[in-house]
């Protein structure tokens, strides 16, 4: 038996739907730390954004010359659907091959300016039929601890992030690098202003990774680390991979 909605109750309904948002945790530099209400409205991943270009263009002839289909533009935007976010610390995959990568990201609000930590795990086996379909076919991992801009940004280089590819309990070091090995973040919002939207309020933007200590792993579990080696402060995310297929 199907439950019948009167028209005019459901569209009555739908006014007072509220859009769902995430509370964030801002850790100051002088302890003045508060609580950041943010409703993600869009969510970016930018791809290809290593500081030398160079390197970046000779990994993508060498993905050419494994089939990948290079983008057409570098660095690059992937859109992804905003329901990907999520700070929790499981996550369920379809593939045997996905894998996390260590990423800033930032969150705009008004004038403000915050950044964080997120791993942008992707599907590696759909990443060789097409980048974007893989970034958008698993969930994007993230902390609920914000710095604020103003309070890293004369050391942004100085940033530390690594990560650690799990497996039955054991984990090794899959991930290390510092920010200097990005596009400074000025550039990669001036980017994403220009070829995507002018207006980043409520938009959450992954700003590409570090290099692998070796090849890719494949594991069970994440976990990622971004340091201010400055402030001596540090933020941490883990989660484990389920498999459902």
């Amino acid at each position: 038996m199907y439950l019948k909605i009167e028209e005019q109750n459901f569209t009555k309904f739908k006014g007072d739907i509220k859009m769902a948002k995430t509370d964030f945790f801002v850790s100051r530099k002088e302890n003045e730390d508060y609580v950041l209400s943010y409703e993600i409205e869009k969510l970016i991943c930018v791809g290809f954004s290593g500081r030398n270009q160079e390197e970046v263009l000779k990994h993508v002839e060498e993905l050419e010359e494994e089939g990948i289909t290079a983008p057409e533009q570098l660095p690059t935007i992937y859109p992804c659907s905003k329901t990907l976010s999520t700070y929790d610390d499981e996550i369920q995959v379809i593939s045997e091959k996905s894998s996390g990568e260590v990423e800033v990201i930032l969150l705009f609000k008004g004038d403000d300016i915050y950044l964080g930590l997120g791993s942008d795990h992707t599907d590696r086996a759909l990443e060789t039929v097409d980048i974007g379909k893989s970034k958008q076919s698993c969930p994007k991992p993230h902390s609920r601890i914000l710095w604020k801009m103003e309070d890293v940004e004369d050391h942004l280089d100085d940033l530390k992030l690594k990560s650690w590819s799990g497996e039955n309990g054991e984990k090794e070091l899959y991930q290390e690098g510092t920010m200097e090995g990005l596009l400074p973040l000025s550039e990669i919002i001036s980017f994403v202003k220009e070829n995507y939207q002018e207006d980043l309020e409520g938009t959450m933007v992954f700003c590409g990774s570090v290099p692998m200590k070796s090849g890719m792993a494949f594991g069970d579990r994440f976990e990622l680390e971004l340091e201010d080696p400055v402030l001596d402060k540090k933020i941490s995310h883990q989660y484990s991979i389920e498999n459902i297929r």
